[in-house]
């Protein structure tokens, strides 16, 4: 009898909860929500975009019902979001760095000396620093996913960094991208990711770099089919909202939106098992996918490395103080393992 009651009492707690959610969120209260990404269908990137719509549709009480919106350009996803065009994104630090420049330094190349290290600093202080800068411009950061590393793409057999030298490279926006091209040598010509793929199908560009698990779900796998895992930088990537938006939601629903994204390490995961099966597919697609050795990356990390100040000098703003507070955190990752 008194397990009985028990359950009832669990039961009637469990109905409570629900009737706080539902019932503070009536059908008439809904907000049709937008997700703003440039994720690609096949790319598991746009995974972590379906589990956040599903799951905030199933645990918002109604008071959310969201959905998927293409958004080629990142840079007008972030200015979409802060006016309240868009109530939220899914996007990329590099992208956000438009808007959020300092955002720009975890894309330092050759920053991490281990996954395990930024696996760690990041959990740790990454995200925190992220989040506090994306609210000064008007957004909560409610999550964080792994974009994975970049690599050089090309079309013909450039493992070397002076196989670069003089060709005609896509520069991204980002300061890292800018400086990662100029020390191999390679002319460089600035354009945003939507016009990436028709200038290296029309021959305008000759090399860029990308994410893996991006680059295999774009034109960019077909036009130029050489990929160069030089794991040169690390892109991670933020689900975030509009601070109005957020801030008309109950506490409870704030909550069910904090908690929707999926944890940064198991995206990492994800990423990890889904980069294997496409690098197999790519290569059974007549595809070319060189992996680097040690020794051979060392070759790139000399070129890179001493201009890694060069990088946070132009991204400017407050970039010193991020550079230092990453330092920080990773000496203290050398710390506790020692």
């Amino acid at each position: 009898m008194k397990l009985l009651s028990r359950r009832i009492g669990l039961l009637a707690a469990g109905l409570g909860l629900a009737g706080l959610l539902l019932g503070s969120n009536p059908a008439s209260a809904q907000s049709a929500w937008k997700l703003g990404s440039a994720a690609q269908p096949g790319s598991p990137l746009i995974l972590f975009g379906e589990h956040f719509i599903s799951t905030i549709n199933k645990t918002s009480g109604g008071a959310i019902v969201a959905e998927h919106q293409f958004v080629a350009s990142e840079q007008e996803n972030i200015n979409q979001v802060i006016r309240g065009r868009l109530q939220a994104a899914q996007i990329s630090y590099a992208g956000s760095a438009a808007v959020v420049p300092e955002l720009a330094v975890f894309t330092v190349p050759y920053l991490w000396a281990s996954e395990a290290e930024r696996a760690w600093v990041m959990e740790k202080h990454g995200e925190a620093i992220a989040a506090r800068f994306y609210a000064e411009k008007g957004v909560v950061m409610i999550g964080g996913y792994d974009i994975r590393y970049v690599g050089v793409v090309c079309k013909m057999d450039c493992r070397k960094p002076a196989s670069l030298k003089g060709i005609k490279a896509r520069v991204s926006p980002a300061p890292s991208s800018r400086v990662f091209w100029r020390q191999v040598g390679a002319a460089g010509a600035q354009m945003s990711l939507a016009d990436l793929f028709p200038a290296l199908q029309q021959g305008v560009v000759e090399a860029a770099d990308l994410p893996f698990v991006y680059y295999v779900t774009t034109p960019a796998a077909q036009s130029n089919p050489v990929y160069v895992d030089t794991m040169h930088l690390h892109h991670h990537g933020s689900f975030i909202v509009n601070k109005a938006a957020f801030d008309r939601l109950t506490p409870a629903v704030q909550a069910a939106l904090r908690a929707a994204p999926l944890p940064l390490q198991k995206t990492a995961e994800m990423n990890i098992a889904a980069e294997a099966e496409l690098r197999a597919k790519f290569r059974a697609n007549g595809g070319t996918f060189h992996e680097v050795s040690d020794a051979d990356r060392e070759e790139w990390r000399k070129l890179i490395v001493p201009a890694q100040l060069d990088v946070v000098k132009e991204i400017g703003g407050r970039a010193q103080e991020v550079w230092d507070a990453l330092q920080k955190g990773k000496a203290e990752y050398a710390a506790q393992r020692r």
